[in-house]
């Protein structure tokens, strides 16, 4: 049986720069689900949310949907859910380490220690706004514009690197 993993950072991917990171974009959502549909995947969240949520948190973040209050924005509606069965866990927090030349690389250290954990894994993609961090995972990676969050194009190209 193959186990299909995508790593996902919320930040620019799911919960964007242009709704000032205040709740999870309703298409941004809508494509991780296809990709997760196409490919049978599961979620490990990398995102830096991990640092200060639980894995049930998060669960449950994920499968309500996530806004924050706002006089602007006050409405909740459930844009971003997931089947709780989809979550099945979060990298660990280790301590940054750094390149000579000063960029961080910590990320990628910790999706390599879960992986490590986790040898049933034989395929998984990398979903972040941020390359630096994620070395040495850049080829499994889309990168997605924290603007915009991912992409139909983002989608190809995640199921492509997941085996479909």
């Amino acid at each position: 049986m193959s186990t299909k993993i995508i790593f996902l950072d919320i930040d620019g991917v799911i919960c964007l720069r242009t709704s000032h990171y205040q709740y999870f974009d309703k298409e941004c959502c809508a494509r991780i689900k296809l990709i997760l549909e196409k490919t049978g995947a599961k979620i490990v969240v990398s995102s830096t949310w991990r640092k200060s949520h639980t894995l049930q948190s998060l669960k449950e973040l994920m499968t309500r949907g996530y806004e924050l209050e706002s006089e602007e924005h006050v409405e909740f509606d459930k844009v971003g859910t997931f089947d709780s069965e989809v979550v099945i866990g979060m990298t660990p927090t280790l301590n940054v380490e750094y390149t000579e030349s000063g960029i961080p690389y910590g990320r990628g250290a910790e999706i390599s220690a879960w992986l490590s954990d986790h040898p049933e894994v034989n395929q998984y993609v990398v979903i972040d706004d941020d390359r630096v961090d994620i070395v040495p995972h850049t080829d499994p990676l889309v990168q997605t514009d924290t603007q915009i969050g991912i992409t139909d194009s983002d989608v190809q190209k995640a199921v492509s690197i997941l085996g479909l």
